[in-house]
C-alpha cells in the first residue's frame, strides 16, 4: 500500500505558484554599522529632487536607516554612508551626480540594493520583517458532500490565501506542507501531508480500504490574522492509483483532479498552537473559461491555474496540465474577477532538486480563449563573486516590454523532519533592483561585515516584464504589479 503516499498528487500540480523563494522566512536585516553618521535636519528649502525617502512596505517612513551610496564606503566619494532624519528622508549629496547602485539597511527590515539610480527625489521602499517561529493553524473541513459508490475519492487542501505578488514571492510550503501525517490503510502507515484531509469514506483498490484522516494541520513563520483557504475536490480513485503506479508522470495527474468548492476564514494564529474549522463549501465553480496554449519546445511542460481575484486575495479554482496548440477549460467562480495563472517549466524540473524554481509565469485577467506570451526560461545565473553574478541575456518578446530585475541573495538551510521529510528553509538575506534588463547584479560589502561565505547560500534573479509599464516607484509595489516573470537561481 505504499502508492497511497502518492496522494500527493492532489497538491503538486498547485506548486505551479512557486516563484523564487521556498519557505521563504525573511529574517531582520543584518546588523547595520556601528556609529553611523549622524543625520542632519533638511534645510527649510531644499531642491525636492535632492530629497530621498525611505519607508517600508507598510508605508510608514523609517527613520535612522543607514543608505550607502556606491559600492562600499568612500567608493565613489567620501561621506557617502548617510542616515535618514526622523521622517525617513535625507539630502542627497552634492557629490552623487552619476547614477548609483543604493543601498538601504534598517533593523527590523531586509536590506535592500536598488541599482543605478540617480537623485531625482524618489522614494526608496524596503520589506518589513517579523520575528520568526513555528505557529501550528489545526482543525477541520466541515461541507466536503461524499457521494459513496461513484468512485471518487474526495478531499481537502488548507493553505493561505495567495497573494498576486506571490508570483515572486511564492513560500512552497503554503501549499504543501513539509510536515506528514500517518494514517492507517489496510493496517500499513501511510504518510500525507499535514494540509490535506480526507473525510471517512470507503474506496476499492483490489481489496476494501477505508481513508479517514478529517483534521488538516499547517503552518505559519509569523503569528497574527491570516487569511486561510479551504478547498475541496475529488479525483477518480482507482484510474489515480493505477496511473502513479504506473509510468504516468506525477505531474499529469492533475488533469484527474476536481477542485469543487472552497471556503475562506480570516483566522487570528497565536500561540504554539490554533485549532478552527473552515468550511470548505461556501462558494462552487461551476463555469468554465478556456485558456489557449501554442506550441511547447520539446521537454517543456505548461500548467494553467484559474484563480478569483478578490482585494487582492487569490483563490485558486483549477489546475491543468495544458496541451500543446489547444484550448483548455479550467473551472472559474461565477460573477468573480478571475485571473489565470500560467507556468511555463522544464519536464526534468517538475520534481524538487536542480532548478525546481527556474520557471516562466504570467498572470493575467483571464478572457475566454486567451493565449498568454511567456518571457524565455532563464539558464542559471553565473557566479563571478559571493556577492556578484552574471544573467542570462534574454530577448523581449514582441508586445511585451522589460520592466525590472529582480534578484534575491538566501541563506539556505537544509535539515531533516522527526517524519522524514527533508526540509529545505530559505532566508532572505538580501534583495537588489534594477530599473531594466541588467545582466550582473552586485551587492556592496556593508561596512562592518565580510563577503558571504560560500556554502548553503543561493542567488535568485529575475526578469520581469509586462505589456505596459506601470506608473510605480521602483520596489515591491511595483513587484506586485508585473504580469510576466522568468526567474532562475544557483548555489553556492
Amino acid at each position: 500500500m505504499k502508492v497511497f503516499s502518492y496522494f500527493l498528487a492532489v497538491t503538486v500540480a498547485l506548486t505551479a505558484f512557486v516563484g523564487c523563494t521556498k519557505n521563504d522566512s525573511s529574517s531582520p536585516a543584518n546588523p547595520v554599522a556601528s556609529n553611523p553618521q549622524t543625520p542632519n535636519p533638511l534645510p527649510p528649502t531644499v531642491e525636492m529632487a535632492t530629497v530621498q525617502t525611505i519607508i517600508g512596505n507598510d508605508g510608514q517612513s523609517i527613520a535612522h536607516a543607514q543608505i550607502l551610496i556606491g559600492s562600499g564606503v568612500g567608493t565613489p566619494f567620501k561621506a557617502n554612508l548617510i542616515t535618514s532624519d526622523e521622517k525617513g528622508q535625507f539630502l542627497a549629496p552634492a557629490e552623487w551626480t552619476t547614477a548609483q547602485s543604493i543601498t538601504i539597511s534598517a533593523p527590523g527590515y531586509l536590506r535592500a540594493t536598488y541599482l543605478a539610480q540617480k537623485a531625482k527625489g524618489q522614494t526608496f521602499t524596503i520589506r518589513k520583517s517579523q520575528t520568526h517561529g513555528s505557529f501550528e493553524l489545526t482543525g477541520q473541513t466541515p461541507g466536503i458532500s461524499v457521494i459513496g459508490g461513484d468512485g471518487n475519492a474526495y478531499f481537502s487542501l488548507v493553505l493561505p490565501v495567495l497573494q498576486k505578488s506571490d508570483l515572486l514571492h511564492f513560500n512552497i510550503g503554503m501549499v504543501l506542507s513539509p510536515q506528514n501525517d500517518v494514517i492507517s490503510v489496510l493496517g500499513q502507515s501511510v504518510s500525507l501531508p499535514s494540509n490535506l484531509t480526507f473525510p471517512k469514506q470507503k474506496q476499492n483498490y483490489i481489496l476494501p480500504l477505508t481513508l479517514n484522516k478529517p483534521v488538516y494541520r499547517t503552518y505559519f513563520d509569523t503569528p497574527g490574522k491570516k487569511k486561510v483557504l479551504a478547498l475541496s475536490g475529488r479525483f477518480p480513485f482507482k484510474k489515480v492509483v493505477d496511473e502513479l503506479r504506473g509510468t504516468t508522470p506525477f505531474y499529469l495527474v492533475a488533469n484527474d483532479m476536481q477542485i469543487i468548492s472552497g471556503g475562506i476564514k480570516e483566522i487570528d494564529v497565536a500561540g504554539a498552537v490554533t485549532t478552527s474549522d473552515i468550511p470548505a463549501n461556501q462558494f462552487g465553480f461551476k463555469e468554465s473559461r478556456s485558456i489557449a496554449s501554442g506550441a511547447l519546445a520539446q521537454g517543456e511542460v505548461l500548467l494553467g491555474v484559474a484563480m478569483s481575484e478578490s482585494n487582492g486575495d487569490m483563490i485558486p479554482s483549477d489546475v491543468k496540465v495544458l496541451n500543446a496548440n489547444a484550448l483548455t477549460p479550467l473551472k472559474v467562480q461565477a460573477g468573480a474577477n478571475v485571473q489565470v495563472l500560467s507556468v511555463l517549466k522544464r519536464q526534468t524540473e517538475m520534481d524538487t532538486g536542480a532548478g525546481e524554481d527556474r520557471l516562466s509565469a504570467v498572470i493575467l485577467p483571464f478572457t475566454n480563449g486567451l493565449l498568454p506570451k511567456h518571457l524565455p526560461l532563464m539558464e542559471n545565473p553565473r557566479l563571478l563573486s559571493n556577492s556578484m553574478v552574471q544573467v542570462q541575456k534574454l530577448q523581449v518578446p514582441a508586445g511585451l516590454q522589460a520592466i525590472a530585475t529582480y534578484g534575491s541573495l538566501q541563506s539556505i538551510q537544509r535539515s531533516k523532519l522527526a517524519d522524514g521529510t527533508l526540509m529545505e528553509t530559505v532566508t532572505q538575506v538580501w534583495e537588489v533592483y534594477a530599473p531594466e534588463w541588467v545582466d550582473v547584479i552586485e551587492v556592496p560589502t556593508w561596512p562592518g561585515e565580510s563577503d558571504f561565505a560560500a556554502g548553503n547560500m543561493r542567488w535568485s534573479v529575475a526578469y520581469v516584464a509586462g505589456q505596459s509599464r506601470p506608473n510605480l516607484d521602483l520596489g515591491p509595489t511595483l513587484m506586485q504589479a508585473v504580469s510576466h516573470v522568468t526567474n532562475a537561481s544557483i548555489d553556492f
